[in-house]
């Protein structure tokens, strides 16, 4: 029985136990997991309503749930309360699964909790390669050791976040009334703008591009919105976000059109779709992007965004003709765009080189450098710095001479080691070491083929081998690696946003490498996206995985043929400001007949009933000009809900305030997408009877790609005394 150290209990550390365990014979391995913290899960590590842990409880994850998982547990078969999973888990729920994952698989007496490596190295004994582990508990000053045949690293890529990087002038970090935190350390706007403190500065700055500055950024947005248009909040909170990144990013939400129009699907499963790829060999590359890759890239993503400005982070078409393109970068930013519009959130490209604080101010002045003459925002009450991650921590416990094996560069946070082997988690200079989870973005499911990959090594006794009998694929992979090192320092242009990007790639082809039995549940080999459940090894639960696949399946059936998903897409759709005309048609006299014209916003807020999910109050302002030629201002307030467990977009009366849920009006019915529409329409009604009088509404919403561009809303209504329509056209 070989003896395996996992440093590390987050979901790598755990899929590779489970795996070592259960995917070769009995007594083939033996694991010991060894975790500092108190509990499993690694950066998900976080439990329901605490402000503890590296992530905040409600972040939802950047992929849908039959990515974020592993082969041997659907999620279908968790609850939270009463209610199923969302599509897109909340950090706490995904700790939950793991638990469960944990509870299912792998024995408690191999999870050493509270136990911390100090240091790892690799030595001969008894003519025999092994790791010696030093280690101490919570509460020991001790250092205990032990040694074993193989160790493999699971303590992830995002290890400590990196320190602000710009000049600090004028006051230290922590000696300012000014907040200035990281981003993963915020929760609340408490945590950046005390409440019952007054602040002298009104612009809140983000530092930082990627998925971390956008995500905090539109938090803080929210959080803003929240604040004022909340039952009891304060309307005239005045604030803005001001966020600097380095370079244009397009957001990309978590629901994305279809293959039909009108119709919606996650983000993953159209990204991941393995039918979309051209007929041949799938194989996984990395290196330098060529010109033509990166305007390809830049074209799909234009092509699934729309042609909306705040959608596509302001990057201009990309034709035939572009040249000199950068590599374009992604983040998964649900609702950034739509605080972009509203003016809630400044982007500004550029770098911060300096804040700072005068004397007898408390806020700051920020001094940005950029491709022209640099600029200052002033007044800043607070700032977020999401300036991302550093492995060196995780690395720090390997000696000097096995980092010198794995050509490690400390200077170079992305690419720190190079291992490129066994889906990525390997250096044939050390067989007998392995990674899993160790690069920017893991996905589970390559974890879940790390773990493979070196589980079917190290059985093998291959790991014996070293250098000796590379492969021709190997040596390109070490190849393209450097590359990609000096193109970081020299051709920074060609550097992709993620070195191992294609996740599709990698899934297939270390499962022809390992000859793993496929689950495609009815679909071909090349249709449908990918997922972990569809690759299966000799331990795998095929029930579970079977679920996976066969909900994956009914969940894009129902996408194309019954519009699932086409209200989620619309809610997030109405957020912001709008431009209305409506017009009145009265045949009873003494209700109005005329035009009104006038602004009507949607503005987010958090759900005052926990049986939804988001929730706008809708404010309209406007004119209305009869056609006897009176003039008067209008008002009206409404409440809008969705509901992801019903797919469901509800609106709802409000009291007296103007702010709080009185009574339901009415649903919205969405029309299944039929097959032969030729714009991205949708269609919904609703109905309401109030009293003795019939509403009968009819709404009609035009998608530019992920936009929702314009919108009509025609009311008929019928009654003893009430005989009019109401027609109103909402434009940006």
């Amino acid at each position: 029985m070989k003896s395996v150290a996992i440093i590390g209990a987050g979901p790598g550390g755990l899929v590779a136990a489970k795996t070592l365990l259960h995917s070769h014979p009995a007594n083939t391995f033996s694991v010991t997991i060894f975790e500092k913290s108190n509990e499993i899960g690694g950066l998900w590590n976080v439990k329901n309503h605490t402000r503890d842990g590296f992530l905040p409880p409600n972040m939802p994850t950047n992929l849908s749930r039959y990515s974020v998982a592993f082969s041997d547990l659907s999620w279908e078969g968790m609850r939270f309360g009463n209610r199923p999973p969302p599509m897109f888990p909340k950090a706490w729920q995904v700790q939950e699964y793991l638990e469960e994952y944990a509870k299912r698989y792998i024995p408690k007496e191999a999870v050493s909790l509270r136990t911390e490596v100090k240091f790892a190295d690799r030595i001969l004994e008894h003519s025999k390669t092994v790791w010696k582990i030093k280690y101490s508990t919570t509460g020991s000053p001790e250092l205990s050791e032990r040694t074993f045949d193989h160790l493999l690293v699971a303590t992830g890529f995002f290890a400590q976040s990196r320190p602000i990087q710009c000049k600090l002038d004028g006051f230290n970090l922590g000696e300012t009334p000014t907040r200035i935190i990281h981003s993963s350390k915020y929760r609340a706007l408490d945590d950046i703008l005390p409440a019952g403190k007054a602040s002298q500065g009104n612009k809140i700055l983000v530092i930082g591009g990627a998925n971390s500055g956008g995500e905090v950024a539109a938090a803080v947005a929210f959080d803003i919105s929240s604040r004022q248009y909340s039952p009891g909040g304060d309307e005239s909170l005045d604030y803005q976000i001001v966020h600097i990144t380095p370079r244009p990013i397009y957001g990309l939400p978590l629901f994305v059109p279809g293959d039909a129009r009108g119709t919606f699907l996650p983000l993953d499963m159209k990204l991941y779709n393995i039918g979309k790829r051209p007929d041949g060999p799938i194989s996984f590359a990395f290196g330098r992007q060529l010109p033509e890759t990166s305007r390809f890239v830049h074209g799909l993503m234009q092509s699934t965004l729309g042609t909306d400005k705040y959608e596509v982070g302001f990057q201009p078409p990309v034709s035939n003709d572009s040249v000199d393109l950068a590599a374009p970068y992604a983040a998964i930013q649900e609702h950034y765009a739509g605080y972009v519009r509203s003016g809630l959130i400044a982007p500004r490209l550029g770098r911060v080189a300096s804040l700072t604080r005068d004397n007898g101010n408390e806020a700051l002045t920020a001094v940005i450098e950029d491709a022209s003459e640099g600029f200052v925002v002033k007044d800043v009450a607070a700032v977020l710095y999401a300036t991302g991650y550093t492995p060196a921590p995780a690395l720090a416990i390997l000696s000097s001479s096995v980092k010198k094996e794995l050509e490690y560069d400390p200077d170079n946070l992305r690419l720190p080691l190079l291992i490129y082997d066994d889906a990525i988690s390997s250096n044939p200079s050390i067989p007998d070491l392995g990674f899993v989870g160790f690069y920017e973005g893991p996905y589970w499911g390559v974890m879940e083929m790390q773990a493979r990959s070196l589980a079917c090594k190290w059985a093998a006794e291959s790991s014996e081998t070293g250098l000796q009998g590379r492969s021709e694929n190997s040596k390109k992979r070490e190849k393209s690696l450097h590359d990609v090192r000096d193109a970081m320092k020299n051709d920074k242009l060609r550097v992709p946003q993620y070195v191992f990007s294609d996740y599709l790639a990698i899934l297939e082809q270390t499962a022809e490498e390992l000859s793993l039995e496929r689950n495609d549940n009815g679909w071909s080999p090349r249709e449908g996206p990918v997922a972990p459940a569809r690759y299966l090894d000799y331990g795998s639960d095929r029930y579970e995985a079977q679920k996976a696949m066969s909900a994956m399946q009914a969940m894009l059936q129902k996408s194309a043929k019954e519009g699932l998903y086409v209200a989620r897409a619309t809610f997030r759709g109405l957020q912001g400001d709008w431009k209305i005309h409506r017009k009145l048609s009265s045949v009873v006299a003494g209700f109005p007949t005329g035009i009104l014209t006038g602004t009507a916003s949607f503005c987010p807020r958090m759900p005052t009933d926990p049986a939804f999910d988001f929730e706008y109050l809708y404010i309209e302002k406007g004119s209305l000009v009869t056609d006897q030629g009176f003039t008067t201002e209008a008002r009206r307030r409404y409440v809008y809900r969705y509901s992801e467990e019903q797919d469901e977009i509800s609106v709802w009366f409000v009291k007296q305030d103007g702010k709080t849920v009185d009574y339901f009006y009415h649903r919205l019915d969405f029309e299944t997408p039929p097959s032969e529409r030729r714009e991205p329409r949708v269609v919904a009604k609703g109905d309401h009877l109030c009293e003795a009088d019939f509403y009968s509404s009819f709404y009609r919403f035009l998608f530019d790609g992920v936009a929702l561009v314009s919108f009509t809303i025609k009311h008929i209504v019928k009654g003893p005394k009430k005989d009019y329509v109401s027609e109103t056209l909402y434009e940006r």
